[in-house]
């Protein structure tokens, strides 16, 4: 292989990689984010990367991991984006934790400063007469510390057992990896949900009950979490439960009719502002608790806060150390509103566990 065909617009595999940990690690002065290499190849040097990478003479579906270890000494800084690219494939592919979330921002530290903001009732817009003083509005505002973790695994292949797989099929293997980062993030999303971020309690949702604990949830219990979280501004659009729970709900007579799709009752659910059910989103986890359903507005709950992408430590990789090599991104959910989700727990009854009065309409 030629010298002149390992680099592309006069820059290396090595350069394209070091490029891009520089966007990962915040060094190019613009915060921490994710990239890959197609991501890179587009944005950066206008080409598709199959194209790119092709003509560098590179083919990933029929070159072994062996075989482009041993073109050129820059060719094997392409191995850890390969490992990167089909690692962050795995993890945008299934999961669903992304739907609770608002946003995803990149933050400088892994404890961060959140905003609580508390209104009193003087908060709510009052009429005021032309030439009257304007009355301020009585608002307490603290700052939470909210931990962000750092999720990491290690890779459990050595270098002998894959070297003579072509890096299509060893990409196949590392999108399953991807996956389960995105498990745990599925189960991060719901438990800071339905607990809140801290520990003590202070940002977890409002928990009421039933109108009949023998008769468990029903649809006047619902509708009560709808009409409240509507006139509150948050309208319902997603529902979190365990695998019972989701099972009960859609089995509902009330849904049953819903899905069969009454126009004038979508209309009239429209013009009062709720969402209606039949577009809700329903997501099953074990996190959700037994004869708990956590109603939310998913465009409030939550932010995702990363202080750094996913990174993998590509000088192992390229010096062969794969079985040591560990992938790791540092991530959280941070809670925005807590009046943005509500938990209706069946076995209690509602008489006694209504909604506090910081949840009152107005």
């Amino acid at each position: 292989m030629s010298e002149n065909k390992m680099n592309f617009q006069g820059m290396t595999f090595e350069e394209m990689h070091h490029r891009m940990q520089a966007v990962r690690t915040g060094r190019d002065g613009e915060g921490a984010r994710a990239i890959t290499l197609s991501e890179f190849a587009k944005s950066e040097l206008g080409i598709e990367v199959g194209e790119m990478l092709q003509k560098m003479g590179v083919d990933l579906d029929r070159m072994t991991v062996e075989a482009v270890m041993a073109m050129d000494p820059s060719s094997r800084w392409i191995l850890p984006e390969v490992f990167i690219e089909a690692i962050t494939t795995g993890f945008k592919a299934r999961p669903w934790y992304t739907q609770l979330v608002v946003r995803d921002e990149p933050v400088n530290n892994v404890t961060i400063k959140a905003p609580a903001i508390a209104m009193s009732e003087s908060a709510a817009p009052a009429e005021t007469d032309e030439g009257e003083t304007i009355k301020e509005a009585e608002m307490s505002v603290s700052d939470r510390d909210v931990t962000i973790r750092k999720l990491a695994r290690g890779i459990g292949l050595t270098y002998e057992a894959i070297r003579y797989h072509r890096l299509s099929f060893l990409a196949l293997f590392l999108e399953q990896f991807g996956i389960k980062f995105g498990g745990l993030m599925n189960a991060r999303a719901v438990e800071r949900t339905v607990n809140g971020d801290q520990a003590d309690g202070s940002m977890a949702p409002a928990t009421i009950g039933v109108a009949s604990t023998q008769d468990k949830l029903s649809w006047t219990d619902i509708v009560r979490v709808i009409v409240r979280m509507s006139a509150l501004g948050y309208p319902v659009d997603s529902v979190i439960a365990n695998e019972d729970g989701i099972v009960q709900l859609l089995t509902m007579e009330e849904f049953k009719k819903l899905m069969s799709g009454n126009p004038i009752i979508k209309a009239s659910l429209a013009s009062l502002g709720i969402e209606f059910p039949t577009n809700w989103k329903f997501f099953v986890h074990a996190n959700a608790g037994a004869n708990k359903f956590c109603f939310g507005c998913s465009s409030a709950m939550n932010a995702q806060a990363t202080a750094s992408p996913l990174e993998i430590e590509g000088e192992k990789i390229i010096r062969k150390q794969i079985v040591d090599t560990v992938a790791s991104i540092t991530t959280d959910i941070v809670n925005l509103n807590r009046t943005a989700r509500v938990i209706v727990d069946q076995s209690l009854a509602y008489a006694g566990n209504g909604f506090p009065t910081w949840m009152a309409a107005e």
